[in-house]
């Protein structure tokens, strides 16, 4: 049960523990057992789904929906998580996030990445990410990457190999697929550079 019940909080907390350890956050809304059970001063937060925002304590303005969904960022701002596992490892300083991971497991093994888009299943979600200001369309696209930066990856599987490359634009199925540390590059197409792996500028 939610504690900080004040006239002027207008928390919600549904589900077993929801909002356990609320002192001054409000307008918070957290459905779902654990759900935002760490939270105290945490402030605009929406978590639907088990162990959403399970760790969350300080953190504002984020939306997790779906199990485990931004399940370890304690301090965490302005990220959307919507599916099954979405961000799940995320924990960055506070005042950081701005992520948005939209499908089942995308961005699951994000740590410290700032500023990145990803939509589909495992999209950003194998790789330990912590590169900023990337892009991933489409399932498995961009799945493996790390430190990359500034990558625009659209369609399946689209960058799935790229890890610390930056600057990379592939759209289309499989695109750049096998590339992982190439920048500079650009492959439009049905398995543009597909094989292609390791330099840059092309």
């Amino acid at each position: 049960e939610i504690q900080n019940t004040n006239t002027d909080a207008h928390n919600t907390g549904v589900g077993y523990l929801a909002g356990q350890l609320m002192t001054t956050g409000v307008r918070n809304t957290l459905v779902g057992s654990t759900t935002g059970d760490a939270m105290t001063t945490g402030v605009d937060n929406t978590a639907v789904g088990q162990g959403a925002l399970g760790a969350l304590t300080i953190g504002n303005n984020n939306t997790a929906i779906g199990h485990d969904a931004l399940g370890t960022s304690v301090d965490g701002d302005y990220n959307v998580a919507v599916g099954y596992e979405t961000l799940k490892t995320y924990e960055d300083g506070d005042g950081d996030g701005f992520n948005t991971a939209l499908g089942a497991r995308a961005m699951k093994m994000s740590t410290t990445a700032e500023d990145n888009v990803a939509i589909g299943y495992l999209a950003m979600g194998v790789g330990t990410t912590t590169g900023d200001h990337n892009v991933a369309i489409g399932n498995n696209a961009g799945e493996d990457l790390t430190a990359g930066e500034r990558n625009v990856l659209v369609g399946r599987r689209a960058g799935a190999a790229l890890t610390d490359g930056n600057y990379n634009i592939a759209i289309g199925y499989q695109a750049l697929n096998h590339d992982a540390n190439g920048d500079h590059n650009t492959a439009v197409g049905y398995f543009a550079l597909e094989n292609f792996d390791g330099s840059s500028d092309n």
